[in-house]
């Protein structure tokens, strides 16, 4: 079956070749299958994850998420959002306005992120702003 991601991508793909009705009802699709709503003139790079099938995640039709980053279940991308890289965008954050969230950056569960995250950052609460964290990283 096709999940969210698939949908997106082939709307993407019909709307830069300006096909004229199927990119929107791709979309509408989507939006009734996985109550997500990923617009066809977003950017989602190949290699992004939309976590459990990309089920209530919101796109902003301006936003671009690059290839390697993790958008869990009920993301809200609410404006021209820039993801880089590598970036883990825990469930239910949402992150609203022109941000960028910098290369390999973490955004917390539930996070509101307001402002510019740095690359490397991991960030959560209400409105979010830097953890610092003393767990010790296992790889």
């Amino acid at each position: 079956m096709l999940d969210a991601l698939r949908l997106q991508r082939l709307a993407h793909a019909l709307h830069e070749a300006h096909v004229p009705v199927l990119p929107h009802a791709l979309f509408s699709l989507g939006r009734m299958l996985h109550k997500a709503w990923l617009p066809p003139a977003c950017v989602i790079e190949k290699g992004a994850i939309l976590g459990y099938g990309g089920n209530g995640v919101v796109v902003h039709p301006g936003a671009r998420v690059a290839r390697g980053s993790m958008l869990c279940q009920g993301v809200v991308l609410d404006g021209a959002v820039v993801v880089e890289e590598d970036v883990l965008v825990g469930a239910g954050a949402v992150v609203v306005g022109a941000v960028r969230l910098g290369r390999g950056s973490q955004v917390g569960a539930n996070a509101l992120v307001l402002e510019d995250v740095p690359a490397g950052t991991k960030v959560a609460g209400i409105p979010a702003r830097p953890v610092v964290s003393n767990t010790p990283v296992v790889k």
